[in-house]
């Protein structure tokens, strides 16, 4: 259902993203991350807290689109929307969120981390730590 999917995207978010300095305790430090549905409509809300950066990510799924609505203190900044029909006829795979991956690596990283994807240290993979808070 479509709230399976949305945890599929949030996955493959966090799959993508957890080998970059997004948290102060190193390279997989998500502990300022946390994920959770609301009531209407199956959306997931992505929460990102540190210092003085508050991001709103809202994950829904509106008629054939999959949107992220962001938010950063409070203002919105973009909606991201990706044609799930479309993507699948081109990729033959209706599940996988690799658009929604590449939108959120190229528009939502920025906001909290603006280095570079390539001049993070992965090379201490194994230090810090995966905190998810999630409440349903």
């Amino acid at each position: 259902d479509d709230w399976k999917y949305l945890i599929n995207v949030f996955h493959h978010i966090m799959l993508e993203f957890n080998c970059l300095v997004v948290g102060e305790n190193g390279p997989n430090d998500l502990s300022h991350w946390f994920v959770y549905k609301t009531n209407e409509n199956g959306k997931l809300h992505i929460k990102y807290k540190k210092d003085d950066i508050n991001l709103l990510c809202t994950i829904f799924k509106e008629g054939d689109n999959m949107k992220i609505d962001v938010e950063k203190n409070g203002l919105r900044v973009d909606t991201i929307s990706t044609n799930i029909k479309d993507y699948a006829r081109k990729n033959g795979n209706i599940v996988h969120p690799t658009m929604l991956v590449a939108h959120f690596k190229l528009y939502i990283m920025p906001l909290i981390n603006p280095q570079p994807a390539a001049q993070a240290d992965a090379s201490n993979n194994n230090t810090g730590k995966i905190q998810f808070n999630i409440k349903i």
